[in-house]
């Protein structure tokens, strides 16, 4: 029979993160640079697409909720000409 030493002491095993710690480094610089390109194309669509809309309702006689829904629209936003032409 083996007799086994029981200790009430704490072991604590050191381990070195050197090589993990660059991973998550390089995965952050990753994210951090994806991150910074979404925002540069969140930017660049809502400038792109306010653009459209305000040229879009400069050529129509109609405000949007009239040029979508018609007689339906809930709301109207002038210079809106569409009951002045019914």
């Amino acid at each position: 029979d083996s007799v086994f030493e029981i200790s009430n002491e704490d072991a604590v095993a050191s381990v070195s993160f050197n090589v993990e710690s660059q991973g998550f480094q390089n995965i952050e610089k990753r994210l951090a640079a994806i991150e910074h390109r979404l925002s540069k194309i969140e930017i660049r669509h809502r400038s792109s697409s306010r653009g459209k809309e305000v040229r879009n309702s400069i050529n129509r006689k109609y405000c949007w909720w009239h040029f979508i829904f018609e007689y339906k629209a809930s709301k109207c936003q002038q210079p809106c000409t569409f009951w002045s032409e019914i």
